[in-house]
């Protein structure tokens, strides 16, 4: 037999803040299915996933978050700065 629910890939590279990754988030869920969401691609750096910045942004119980195709951005650094020398 089938799985129940569904699979949504969901590119997460245009994320530039976390207001915006939980704005596309909220484009895929559909309340009460069950969905298997699969982050991929590079979200700016500080862009928090979801269940990291607060309850309100918690996914609800019948999505899984897959992050293993998730790469993570890193902010440059100013070649002025010595404080981590």
């Amino acid at each position: 037999p089938d799985q129940p629910g569904s699979l949504a890939d969901l590119d997460v590279t245009d994320a530039a803040h976390t207001d915006a990754l939980a704005a596309a988030l909220e484009g895929v869920l559909t309340p009460g299915d069950p969905l298997l969401l699969r982050l991929v691609g590079t979200p700016a750096p500080g862009v928090l996933l979801p269940g990291f910045s607060g309850p309100d942004r918690d996914l609800p119980n019948e999505v899984v978050l897959d992050v293993d195709s998730l790469s993570f951005a890193t902010p440059s650094v100013d070649p002025a700065d010595r404080s981590a020398r």
